[in-house]
Protein backbone atom coordinates (compact mmCIF):
# COMPACT_ATOMS: atom_id res chain seq x y z
CA UNK A 1 0.00 0.00 0.00
CA UNK A 2 2.79 2.53 0.70
CA UNK A 3 4.58 1.60 -2.34
CA UNK A 4 1.54 2.09 -4.15
CA UNK A 5 1.07 5.75 -2.70
CA UNK A 6 4.50 6.71 -3.61
CA UNK A 7 4.15 5.33 -7.03
CA UNK A 8 0.72 7.04 -7.40
CA UNK A 9 2.53 10.44 -6.19
CA UNK A 10 5.49 10.65 -8.41
CA UNK A 11 2.59 9.74 -11.18
CA UNK A 12 0.73 12.77 -10.07
CA UNK A 13 4.06 15.54 -9.96
CA UNK A 14 5.76 13.86 -13.50
CA UNK A 15 2.33 15.22 -15.13
CA UNK A 16 2.86 18.25 -13.22
CA UNK A 17 6.46 18.55 -14.14
CA UNK A 18 5.52 17.34 -17.98
CA UNK A 19 2.62 20.23 -17.63
CA UNK A 20 4.64 22.79 -16.98
CA UNK A 21 7.36 21.57 -19.82
CA UNK A 22 4.95 22.23 -22.26
CA UNK A 23 3.83 25.36 -21.05
CA UNK A 24 7.47 26.83 -21.53
CA UNK A 25 7.72 24.94 -24.90
CA UNK A 26 4.68 26.37 -26.65
CA UNK A 27 6.20 29.83 -26.09
CA UNK A 28 9.84 29.45 -26.61
CA UNK A 29 10.59 32.97 -27.02
CA UNK A 30 8.38 34.28 -23.94
CA UNK A 31 10.18 35.41 -20.31
CA UNK A 32 8.24 33.49 -17.31
CA UNK A 33 8.57 34.20 -13.48
CA UNK A 34 7.90 31.24 -11.13
CA UNK A 35 4.09 33.59 -10.72
CA UNK A 36 3.19 33.84 -14.27
CA UNK A 37 4.34 30.18 -14.79
CA UNK A 38 1.65 28.81 -11.61
CA UNK A 39 -0.62 31.32 -13.32
CA UNK A 40 -0.92 29.76 -16.36
CA UNK A 41 -1.05 26.20 -15.33
CA UNK A 42 -4.11 27.22 -13.25
CA UNK A 43 -5.76 28.80 -15.65
CA UNK A 44 -5.04 25.92 -17.92
CA UNK A 45 -5.57 22.73 -15.43
CA UNK A 46 -7.87 22.00 -12.78
CA UNK A 47 -5.27 20.38 -10.47
CA UNK A 48 -4.11 23.52 -9.53
CA UNK A 49 -0.41 23.35 -8.27
CA UNK A 50 1.46 25.21 -5.44
CA UNK A 51 4.88 27.48 -5.83
CA UNK A 52 7.42 25.28 -4.38
CA UNK A 53 5.71 22.54 -5.97
CA UNK A 54 6.66 24.38 -9.32
CA UNK A 55 10.12 26.17 -8.22
CA UNK A 56 11.06 22.40 -7.96
CA UNK A 57 9.89 21.30 -11.36
CA UNK A 58 11.67 24.51 -12.86
CA UNK A 59 14.98 24.40 -10.83
CA UNK A 60 15.07 20.57 -12.12
CA UNK A 61 14.33 22.09 -16.03
CA UNK A 62 17.55 24.46 -15.56
CA UNK A 63 19.64 22.11 -13.46
CA UNK A 64 18.86 20.04 -16.87
CA UNK A 65 19.63 23.18 -19.49
CA UNK A 66 16.65 22.54 -20.76
CA UNK A 67 15.87 26.30 -19.96
CA UNK A 68 17.82 29.55 -19.14
CA UNK A 69 17.62 32.38 -16.73
CA UNK A 70 18.85 35.53 -15.60
CA UNK A 71 22.07 35.11 -13.76
CA UNK A 72 20.97 36.31 -10.14
CA UNK A 73 17.40 36.45 -8.85
CA UNK A 74 15.75 39.85 -9.64
CA UNK A 75 13.42 41.56 -7.65
CA UNK A 76 10.87 39.10 -7.88
CA UNK A 77 13.45 35.72 -8.59
CA UNK A 78 15.28 34.26 -11.01
CA UNK A 79 13.28 35.11 -14.56
CA UNK A 80 13.03 32.28 -17.14
CA UNK A 81 12.85 31.05 -20.67
CA UNK A 82 13.26 28.13 -23.38
CA UNK A 83 15.67 30.31 -25.54
CA UNK A 84 15.09 34.27 -25.38
CA UNK A 85 18.23 34.88 -23.99
CA UNK A 86 18.47 38.49 -25.26
CA UNK A 87 15.91 39.47 -23.32
CA UNK A 88 16.83 38.18 -19.99
CA UNK A 89 20.19 39.64 -20.45
CA UNK A 90 18.27 42.91 -21.20
CA UNK A 91 16.12 42.61 -18.10
CA UNK A 92 18.52 41.59 -16.12
CA UNK A 93 21.51 44.56 -16.98
CA UNK A 94 18.15 46.92 -16.45
CA UNK A 95 17.86 45.43 -12.96
CA UNK A 96 21.40 45.95 -12.00
CA UNK A 97 21.22 49.67 -13.81
CA UNK A 98 17.67 50.99 -13.85
CA UNK A 99 19.47 54.72 -14.69
CA UNK A 100 20.84 56.77 -17.71
CA UNK A 101 24.41 56.94 -17.21
CA UNK A 102 26.45 57.56 -20.30
CA UNK A 103 28.56 54.53 -19.48
CA UNK A 104 26.42 51.86 -19.09
CA UNK A 105 28.61 48.71 -19.95
CA UNK A 106 31.36 50.14 -17.83
CA UNK A 107 29.72 50.62 -15.02
CA UNK A 108 27.86 47.23 -15.45
CA UNK A 109 31.20 45.45 -15.47
CA UNK A 110 31.80 47.23 -12.69
CA UNK A 111 28.61 45.87 -10.19
CA UNK A 112 29.12 42.42 -11.70
CA UNK A 113 32.82 42.01 -11.07
CA UNK A 114 33.47 38.39 -9.82
CA UNK A 115 37.45 37.77 -10.32
CA UNK A 116 40.00 39.02 -7.49
CA UNK A 117 43.61 38.12 -7.36
CA UNK A 118 45.22 37.99 -4.31
CA UNK A 119 46.72 41.13 -3.86
CA UNK A 120 50.67 42.10 -2.93
CA UNK A 121 52.37 42.91 -0.17
CA UNK A 122 54.63 46.15 -1.29
CA UNK A 123 55.76 47.19 2.40
CA UNK A 124 56.27 44.52 4.65
CA UNK A 125 57.90 46.91 6.39
CA UNK A 126 54.98 48.84 7.57
CA UNK A 127 53.14 46.46 9.66
CA UNK A 128 53.95 48.00 13.16
CA UNK A 129 51.36 49.26 15.15
CA UNK A 130 51.95 52.91 14.44
CA UNK A 131 51.11 52.52 10.50
CA UNK A 132 48.25 49.77 11.65
CA UNK A 133 46.78 52.64 13.88
CA UNK A 134 47.73 55.37 11.09
CA UNK A 135 45.40 53.07 8.28
CA UNK A 136 42.57 52.65 11.34
CA UNK A 137 42.09 56.59 11.19
CA UNK A 138 42.30 56.60 7.29
CA UNK A 139 39.84 53.99 7.17
CA UNK A 140 37.44 55.94 9.52
CA UNK A 141 37.82 59.45 7.95
CA UNK A 142 37.08 57.53 4.56
CA UNK A 143 33.94 56.49 6.33
CA UNK A 144 31.72 57.39 9.70
CA UNK A 145 34.36 60.45 10.08
CA UNK A 146 35.09 63.57 9.01
CA UNK A 147 37.80 66.15 8.20
CA UNK A 148 36.59 69.59 7.72
CA UNK A 149 37.18 71.43 4.56
CA UNK A 150 39.64 73.85 5.98
CA UNK A 151 41.74 70.83 7.85
CA UNK A 152 41.21 72.51 11.01
CA UNK A 153 39.07 69.82 12.87
CA UNK A 154 38.72 65.90 12.56
CA UNK A 155 35.56 64.17 13.72
CA UNK A 156 35.02 60.65 14.72
CA UNK A 157 31.31 59.09 14.91
CA UNK A 158 30.22 56.47 17.60
CA UNK A 159 26.89 54.32 18.15
CA UNK A 160 28.36 53.75 22.01
CA UNK A 161 29.87 55.52 24.30
CA UNK A 162 32.12 53.55 25.57
CA UNK A 163 33.41 52.90 21.85
CA UNK A 164 34.46 56.48 22.04
CA UNK A 165 36.00 56.50 24.90
CA UNK A 166 38.18 53.20 23.87
CA UNK A 167 38.79 54.87 20.79
CA UNK A 168 40.00 58.03 22.53
CA UNK A 169 42.06 55.94 24.85
CA UNK A 170 43.72 54.50 22.11
CA UNK A 171 44.05 57.67 20.44
CA UNK A 172 46.22 59.22 23.08
CA UNK A 173 48.33 56.57 23.40
CA UNK A 174 49.84 57.07 19.31
CA UNK A 175 48.82 61.16 19.89
CA UNK A 176 49.38 61.94 23.35
CA UNK A 177 49.61 65.55 22.90
CA UNK A 178 46.14 65.66 21.41
CA UNK A 179 43.47 67.58 23.21
CA UNK A 180 40.36 65.13 22.66
CA UNK A 181 36.67 65.71 23.29
CA UNK A 182 33.74 63.41 23.12
CA UNK A 183 30.08 64.94 23.08
CA UNK A 184 26.95 63.10 22.57
CA UNK A 185 24.57 63.92 19.82
CA UNK A 186 20.98 63.40 19.45
CA UNK A 187 21.94 60.30 17.64
CA UNK A 188 25.82 59.53 18.51
CA UNK A 189 28.46 60.20 20.26
CA UNK A 190 30.99 62.42 18.54
CA UNK A 191 34.79 62.65 19.01
CA UNK A 192 36.71 65.72 17.96
CA UNK A 193 40.31 66.79 17.61
CA UNK A 194 41.33 69.41 16.48
CA UNK A 195 45.09 69.91 14.66
CA UNK A 196 45.49 71.36 11.40
CA UNK A 197 48.99 69.37 11.27
CA UNK A 198 47.16 65.83 11.42
CA UNK A 199 44.08 66.56 9.70
CA UNK A 200 47.00 67.55 7.29
CA UNK A 201 48.87 64.67 7.45
CA UNK A 202 45.71 62.76 7.20
CA UNK A 203 44.03 64.54 4.07
CA UNK A 204 47.87 63.95 2.38
CA UNK A 205 47.49 60.15 3.12
CA UNK A 206 44.79 59.66 0.80
CA UNK A 207 41.94 61.24 3.36
CA UNK A 208 39.50 63.64 1.62
CA UNK A 209 38.41 67.06 3.25
CA UNK A 210 35.06 68.52 3.01
CA UNK A 211 31.82 66.12 1.65
CA UNK A 212 32.91 62.93 0.88
CA UNK A 213 30.15 62.28 -1.14
CA UNK A 214 31.29 64.66 -4.51
CA UNK A 215 34.86 63.59 -4.76
CA UNK A 216 36.79 60.75 -5.61
CA UNK A 217 38.88 59.11 -3.58
CA UNK A 218 40.26 55.42 -3.63
CA UNK A 219 42.28 52.97 -0.70
CA UNK A 220 45.91 53.93 -0.68
CA UNK A 221 48.33 51.65 -2.08
CA UNK A 222 50.40 51.72 1.00
CA UNK A 223 47.13 50.40 2.65
CA UNK A 224 45.92 48.09 0.05
CA UNK A 225 49.39 46.50 -1.28
CA UNK A 226 50.16 46.61 2.74
CA UNK A 227 50.93 44.12 5.21
CA UNK A 228 48.11 41.84 6.41
CA UNK A 229 48.02 43.39 9.75
CA UNK A 230 47.34 46.82 7.87
CA UNK A 231 44.63 45.33 5.35
CA UNK A 232 42.85 43.68 8.36
CA UNK A 233 42.56 46.85 10.56
CA UNK A 234 41.86 49.31 7.31
CA UNK A 235 38.64 46.65 6.51
CA UNK A 236 37.93 45.76 10.36
CA UNK A 237 37.12 49.42 11.20
CA UNK A 238 35.50 50.42 7.99
CA UNK A 239 33.23 47.27 8.51
CA UNK A 240 32.22 48.73 12.46
CA UNK A 241 31.77 52.36 10.41
CA UNK A 242 29.44 50.87 7.83
CA UNK A 243 29.42 46.92 7.84
CA UNK A 244 25.37 46.22 8.99
CA UNK A 245 25.05 43.79 12.18
CA UNK A 246 23.89 40.66 11.09
CA UNK A 247 20.04 40.98 11.75
CA UNK A 248 17.16 38.21 12.47
CA UNK A 249 19.87 35.20 12.75
CA UNK A 250 20.50 35.79 9.09
CA UNK A 251 23.99 35.10 7.64
CA UNK A 252 24.77 38.12 6.42
CA UNK A 253 26.40 41.48 6.51
CA UNK A 254 25.64 44.37 4.43
CA UNK A 255 28.52 47.22 3.36
CA UNK A 256 27.41 50.39 1.70
CA UNK A 257 27.86 54.09 0.86
CA UNK A 258 26.49 56.77 -1.24
CA UNK A 259 27.95 59.36 -3.78
CA UNK A 260 26.49 61.78 -6.31
CA UNK A 261 25.74 60.80 -9.51
CA UNK A 262 28.86 61.91 -10.77
CA UNK A 263 31.38 60.07 -8.64
CA UNK A 264 29.13 56.59 -8.85
CA UNK A 265 32.06 55.06 -11.19
CA UNK A 266 34.89 55.95 -8.53
CA UNK A 267 32.38 54.83 -5.62
CA UNK A 268 32.21 51.30 -7.60
CA UNK A 269 36.08 51.27 -8.01
CA UNK A 270 36.40 51.84 -4.19
CA UNK A 271 33.95 48.80 -3.44
CA UNK A 272 35.59 46.56 -5.59
CA UNK A 273 38.80 47.42 -4.12
CA UNK A 274 36.92 46.72 -0.39
CA UNK A 275 35.85 43.37 -2.42
CA UNK A 276 39.11 42.51 -3.22
CA UNK A 277 40.85 43.04 0.14
CA UNK A 278 38.13 40.76 1.49
CA UNK A 279 38.72 37.61 -1.40
CA UNK A 280 42.52 38.26 -0.02
CA UNK A 281 41.72 37.31 3.27
CA UNK A 282 38.93 34.18 1.57
CA UNK A 283 35.79 36.51 2.12
CA UNK A 284 33.26 36.28 -0.93
CA UNK A 285 31.26 38.89 -1.46
CA UNK A 286 28.06 39.50 -3.65
CA UNK A 287 28.08 41.91 -6.75
CA UNK A 288 27.60 44.93 -5.70
CA UNK A 289 23.86 46.73 -6.23
CA UNK A 290 23.45 50.20 -7.20
CA UNK A 291 20.18 52.15 -5.70
CA UNK A 292 19.27 55.46 -5.90
CA UNK A 293 15.70 57.44 -3.65
CA UNK A 294 13.66 60.28 -4.61
CA UNK A 295 16.18 63.41 -3.18
CA UNK A 296 18.62 61.38 -2.40
CA UNK A 297 22.38 60.35 -3.48
CA UNK A 298 23.37 56.47 -5.77
CA UNK A 299 24.63 54.27 -3.21
CA UNK A 300 26.53 50.97 -3.67
CA UNK A 301 26.00 48.04 -1.21
CA UNK A 302 27.54 44.78 -1.10
CA UNK A 303 26.84 41.71 0.98
CA UNK A 304 29.12 39.21 2.92
CA UNK A 305 26.96 36.35 3.19
CA UNK A 306 26.39 32.80 4.41
CA UNK A 307 27.70 30.98 7.35
CA UNK A 308 31.26 29.92 6.01
CA UNK A 309 32.17 33.49 4.99
CA UNK A 310 30.69 34.98 8.34
CA UNK A 311 32.70 32.56 10.30
CA UNK A 312 35.91 33.10 8.18
CA UNK A 313 35.26 37.14 8.35
CA UNK A 314 34.92 36.55 12.50
CA UNK A 315 37.91 34.66 12.41
CA UNK A 316 40.04 37.31 10.51
CA UNK A 317 38.47 40.77 11.04
CA UNK A 318 35.88 42.29 13.44
CA UNK A 319 33.78 45.47 13.93
CA UNK A 320 36.13 47.61 15.49
CA UNK A 321 35.12 50.06 17.37
CA UNK A 322 31.33 49.22 17.01
CA UNK A 323 30.64 46.60 19.90
CA UNK A 324 27.35 45.96 19.04
CA UNK A 325 27.52 44.93 16.19
CA UNK A 326 30.55 42.97 16.86
CA UNK A 327 27.81 41.34 20.17
CA UNK A 328 25.67 40.49 17.67
CA UNK A 329 28.18 38.72 15.01
CA UNK A 330 29.66 36.77 18.54
CA UNK A 331 26.04 35.92 19.51
CA UNK A 332 25.44 34.42 15.58
CA UNK A 333 28.65 32.36 15.78
CA UNK A 334 28.05 30.79 18.75
CA UNK A 335 25.02 29.85 18.07
CA UNK A 336 25.89 28.66 15.51
CA UNK A 337 28.38 26.37 16.54
CA UNK A 338 25.62 24.45 18.88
Amino acid sequence: MHSKNNNQKLSIDDSKAKKIWEIIESSPNQVFNLRKICQLYNSKYDNKIEPLRASTIISRLYNRSKIIRTKTQLKDGHLYSLSNKIELDALYKNYLLPYDFEDKENILKLLTKNRFGKLRTDNKELSDDISSFVALNVGFLMCDGHIKNNLLQIRYYFNQKSDAKLFKTNFLLFFPKERVSIKPTSSCYTLTVCNKKLATYFHSLGVPRGNKVCQPFTIPSWIYHGSDPIKRTFLSVIYGNEGSKPIKNKWRIQFVLSKNKKFVPDLLLFLNQIRTMLNHFDINTSHIQLRKQKNREFCGRFYITGKENLVTFYNKLEFSYASEKQKVLESLILKGKS
